[in-house]
């Protein structure tokens, strides 16, 4: 009995000398197993973020424009005063939006200068359509005068109104004017009234133009999105250091002078790197949020 404790005494201590003498060995067995793990969870963890960082703002500018209406041809008398108005035509479209329990558009001086711009466009180059000889249209216009849309429409209108609500009922009894009128995404309107010369003859035409604006929306941070690069790219580099300094670790002997001094500052550098990691997590994570929240206000 004494002899197998004795036995097993010299059997630990045997264990116990081998795993101080082979304890680099072993170290140097396992220390890549584990660096490879860290790195491949590092890097994963990296491309992961990258990918979130292909979410974009989807703006889909959308047009309505139906056939524009034409009024039966009856010549204007040039002296005849127009019995209809910008602020007339305004009021008798938010009438009818009201009537269908929608609320009233906003009158903006922008889209009134584009309205006008169209109206001006129409007789100068002798054409009443949506979009001019020359390819330009309605979104042109929204363009020169500076209005940034969501979505934006424009109602035609050509003939002898006696008045502003003579022109509403026109455009009303017409079913791709009148969706348009009552379009439940529009917010602001603006409006061009003139007599003017057309395919010989003296008459009106009015321009209708509706929008809503990208500023309705939450706007999405761009510098939100630039400092994210900005910490991907630091991340970049850090990564190629992080990775220059563990195959200089892997190289050198852990018996070498300030070879605990490499390893506490890989370590200090990784708990940096990782700390970042979780900033740009964070930032990503917020900058989609806005992403999210903008795409959403933008489709609907």
């Amino acid at each position: 009995m004494r002899w197998l404790k004795l036995s097993f005494y010299l059997l630990l201590l045997a264990a116990v000398a081998a795993g101080f003498v082979f304890r680099v060995q072993i170290y140097d067995y396992f220390r890549p197993k584990i660096e490879s793990k860290l790195q491949e969870l590092e890097k994963t963890a990296v491309n992961a973020l990258v990918g979130e960082l292909k979410k974009q703002v989807t703006t889909v500018q959308k047009v309505v424009a139906p056939p524009p209406l034409r009024a039966p041809t009856v010549e204007i008398p040039k002296t005849q005063t127009l019995a209809l108005s910008v602020a007339g035509t305004i009021k008798e479209t938010n009438l009818r939006r009201n009537q269908n329990s929608l609320p009233s558009l906003s009158e903006n001086v922008k889209l009134d200068a584009a309205a006008k711009l169209r109206l001006e466009d129409m007789f100068a180059k002798q054409y009443f359509e949506h979009i001019s000889p020359t390819g330009q249209g309605v979104t042109d216009a929204a363009k020169t005068v500076g209005y940034e849309y969501i979505i934006i429409g424009e109602n035609l209108a050509l003939g002898n109104f006696i008045d502003d609500k003579d022109l509403l009922d026109a455009w009303m009894n017409s079913p791709g004017h009148r969706a348009n009128i009552l379009n439940t995404k529009y917010m602001d309107i603006g409006v061009a009234l003139r007599k003017g010369t057309y395919e010989g003859r003296t008459t009106l035409i009015a321009v209708q133009v509706f929008g809503k604006p990208l500023s309705s929306c939450p706007a999405v941070d761009a510098n939100l999105k630039s400092q994210i690069d900005a910490l991907n790219s630091e991340l970049e580099t850090m990564k190629s250091d992080i990775d220059a300094r563990a195959a200089d670790i892997n190289s050198t002997n852990p018996h070498t002078p300030g070879y605990n001094q490499k390893v506490d500052e890989y370590n200090a550098l990784v708990a940096s790197y990782n700390l970042k990691v979780q900033q740009l997590k964070q930032m990503v994570a917020d900058y989609n949020a806005e992403v999210v929240n903008f795409n959403t206000c933008a489709q609907a």
